[in-house]
């Protein structure tokens, strides 16, 4: 029941004359049948006697409250003497304590019944107020007076409200009312501290209930939420008032901090965007910008890190946008707010829908189509010879860059030659090229413009394709490019080569990919109709033929601090 890091620390108190016992959450979620984050010790020792005891195992991380860490077999543990706590003028933190020999003195200065039990290292439970009977009642009531709990630590009424929703739990009417009574006292607390406790409380599987119950006590710490309480939307799409589906949005949601805050704020602007047309039905136009200018002014406050507060603003602007399910709008959203944060919107209207009337549900349909055309689609496509042969492609090299035509090509040219994209080892770039031997037209010198681009690109992991008719001149870049390109490989000769290695200098290469397509073809073209080309008797346009394919290509194994090519493998798949 007790790691034995834990029993290893109480067994070296106990054998030095203290009382020790484990306390607090960890006791809670092990009677919960749960594993324990972390855990505390409680003890009769003073500071300096558990500093004496551990040595250079103990770190004097909280002398004034009575809190030394020990390391103890990979695992940091904070161990407090017993206390009992002065006045709290600051609403947050006791002005003095006092140490204590008594484990009571210690267990009912605590918040909640169910976080004021102790667990000594045989694992018999000290429990004086009832702890394990509202653990299985599932009830959260606070030790002794109510109101004096929350007077003392004004955070502990956030702290009540994330264990309701992470635990599931009913606050005790009592407890509640007290809650609701002393909640102007949030006003105390650091932003970093209410934001610490929201990002659980957010999280939390039951976080619907606590939402619906308390706007209220929430309203202290986001204001902006106020009018949007109780808020009739008039409108057939939705069947709750702004509030509510807001509550109803981030359960929705995956139980990611970014996710449930972005849910949290989407709506914000909607009650001042409200307009009712003359049918008697709501409207809220311009709605995801009110509310993404209010999301930026939350995160702010609350101090939320750069990064997080960022992509929550974004999801809140772009959650009402219509994006087409196709494979431009997809690509052009992408390549606006990149990759993951597309998925991430994906999820935001997913949870938005979920929210609203049952009548609306086939919008899942359409978030599912566009996480198909994402999933199925290639995250850089690149091109060759062919790239001009019809206008329209223009359009796409322009407004994508997940489409790449050759870098050597006139620059002004349509499009651009090379990109660099965030992938799950940090940044690469991959820079497409043609070859110059048995061209019918004159590129750019492929070699010098490859020396070039990677000038600019610096360190980062290249990898370059190579559209190109001769074997040699393929083979001549892969060993030019040996040691600077993460890998090379060919392409345009359709036909996979057997020749797949790591050069010398650490760079993957293979000289043709091959051709993915129907395998009854010539070169994606039906028998017949090559066979008339060639026999000078062709009448009509080239078709795709049907039946199997063959999807050919190759896998690269990239060491994302080197760049270094590590294995190459071929791929050549069939029906």
């Amino acid at each position: 029941m007790v790691p034995q890091p834990v029993k290893y620390v109480l067994e070296t108190l106990e054998r030095a004359g203290f009382a020790a016992c484990a306390v607090g959450g960890c006791v809670r979620d092990t009677l919960l049948g749960r594993v324990p984050s972390d855990w505390d010790v409680t003890t009769a020792a003073r500071p300096e006697q558990v500093l004496a005891l551990f040595g250079g195992y103990a770190i004097p991380t909280g002398l004034r409250h009575g809190t030394v860490t020990v390391r103890a077999e990979g695992m940091s543990l904070e161990v407090t003497t017993f206390r009992a706590d002065g006045a709290y003028t600051d609403h947050r933190r006791p002005d003095t304590v006092i140490f204590s020999d008594a484990l009571e003195d210690d267990l009912c200065r605590r918040d909640l019944t169910v976080n004021a039990m102790a667990m000594d290292v045989r694992g018999h439970i000290t429990d004086l107020f009832g702890g394990r009977e509202d653990l299985q009642n599932g009830i959260l009531r606070c030790v002794g007076d109510p109101e004096c709990r929350f007077e003392e630590d004004a955070l502990r009424i956030l702290r009540t409200l994330r264990f309701a929703a992470v635990l599931g739990f009913a606050i005790e009417p009592v407890t509640a009312a007290a809650l609701r009574r002393k909640e102007s006292l949030l006003t105390y607390i650091a932003p970093e501290r209410v934001l610490s406790e929201m990002d659980r409380l957010l999280c939390g599987a039951f976080v619907l209930r606590v939402l619906l119950d308390y706007p209220d006590v929430l309203e202290v710490c986001l204001p902006e939420i106020t009018p949007c309480v109780g808020f009739d939307q008039k409108n057939r799409h939705h069947i709750y008032d702004v509030w509510a589906h807001t509550a109803h949005a981030v359960a929705a949601a995956p139980a990611d901090k970014t996710l449930r805050w972005a849910m949290l704020l989407h709506d914000l602007g909607k009650p001042a965007c409200f307009t009712c047309g003359e049918d008697g039905v709501g409207h809220f136009y311009g709605h995801p910008k009110a509310s993404a200018e209010l999301a930026e002014t939350v995160c702010r406050r609350m101090r939320m890190d750069n990064r997080t507060a960022q992509r929550v603003v974004a999801l809140v602007r772009w959650h009402d946008r219509d994006i087409p399910r196709t494979e431009k709008a997809i690509a052009r959203a992408v390549s606006q707010l990149g990759e993951d944060a597309f998925r991430q919107l994906l999820e935001v209207k997913r949870a938005d829908n979920a929210a609203q009337s049952p009548d609306d549900r086939h919008r899942l349909a359409d978030i599912r189509q566009a996480e198909d055309i994402l999933d199925a689609g290639a995250d850089v496509i690149t091109l060759g010879n062919h790239t001009w042969n019809r206008r329209e492609i223009c359009t796409y090299l322009d407004e994508s860059r997940y489409i790449l035509r050759p870098a050597n090509f006139l620059p002004s040219l349509p499009g651009q030659g090379w990109s660099v994209y965030e992938t799950r080892i940090g940044p690469v770039a991959v820079v497409n090229l043609i070859g110059r031997c048995n061209m019918d037209f004159g590129p750019d010198n492929p070699f010098l413009v490859a020396d070039k681009v990677l000038a600019e690109l610096g360190s980062i992991p290249v990898f370059v394709d190579f559209h190109a008719e001769a074997t040699s001149e393929k083979l001549a870049m892969g060993f030019y490019l040996d040691g600077r390109a993460s890998a090379v490989w060919g392409t345009h000769t359709h036909v996979q080569t057997a020749d797949e290695r790591i050069l010398e200098k650490g760079t993957g290469y293979i000289t043709d990919l091959g051709m993915t397509g129907p395998l009854r073809s010539v070169l994606g073209v039906k028998p017949e109709q090559s066979i008339d080309l060639f026999r000078g008797e062709l009448t009509s346009r080239f078709e795709w033929p049907a039946g199997p394919g063959r999807l050919c290509g190759a896998v690269f194994s990239v060491d994302g601090a080197s760049g270094k090519c590590t294995a190459v493998e071929r791929v050549a798949v069939d029906d």
